[in-house]
């Protein structure tokens, strides 16, 4: 079983973080855990429309205690120099890249190379502000006061209210990041009966409303 995002993706290459020489390298298209990033040799459709099973939204997350969430209105916001060492972006170059091409005022689904390449320098700007990149539990760096400000899943932000943690969820002016999970089954899967019971199994409705 496949899990993946339904989000557009616009690159074929990535950068390595820890990288100095900022080389680019190519995805692995047969190891691949993304939809979007594996072999299509890999895949067959089984149905014309995609199968979600949960959505939601990134927005920014800010500590209270720490920043004015007023202060705070535009994905730009996280730019500001005084927020060096204290940004949390989730680990996930779709998400990040469409942060910058929103902030840029462009669309976060562009194909266009030139606009690709001006997001790409604004998040070469950002990483010195950046002191994490979480996208198993987004909330935890929140809660253990890692970072004051930065991208956050809304459920995340519920589950950190919910123990306390004084973080805002502010939608930036320029819009937040809609995403929708959703599920696929290999071409070359063993037990392709099994994975359609799965699917089956988290379309219910009794299902789905734990799951979320």
């Amino acid at each position: 079983m496949i899990w993946w995002f339904l989000q557009p993706i616009t690159l074929i290459k990535c950068v390595r973080r820890d990288d100095p020489e900022d080389r680019q390298v190519e995805v692995n298209k047969t190891s691949a855990i993304s939809i979007q990033t594996c072999s299509t040799s890999l895949l067959t459709r089984i149905t014309t429309t995609p199968i979600p099973y949960i959505w939601g939204a990134t927005a920014i997350g800010v500590n209270g205690d720490a920043v004015d969430p007023k202060s705070v209105t535009s994905w730009a916001d996280l730019w500001k120099p005084e927020y060096k060492g204290s940004l949390l972006l989730t680990d996930d170059a779709r998400e990040v890249f469409q942060m910058a091409l929103r902030k840029l005022g462009y669309s976060g689904n562009t194909t266009d190379p030139k606009e690709i390449e001006a997001a790409y320098n604004e998040l070469k700007k950002l990483m010195p502000n950046v002191a994490a990149f979480n996208s198993d539990n987004p909330a935890n760096p929140y809660m253990e006061g890692e970072v004051n400000l930065g991208m956050i899943w809304n459920g995340s932000a519920f589950v950190a209210r919910q123990a306390g943690t004084p973080i805002d969820v502010v939608w930036p002016k320029e819009g937040g990041i809609f995403w929708m999970d959703s599920l696929a089954i290999p071409a070359n899967a063993k037990n392709k009966e099994g994975a359609l019971k799965l699917i089956n199994f988290l379309l219910r409705p009794d299902v789905a409303k734990t799951g979320c």
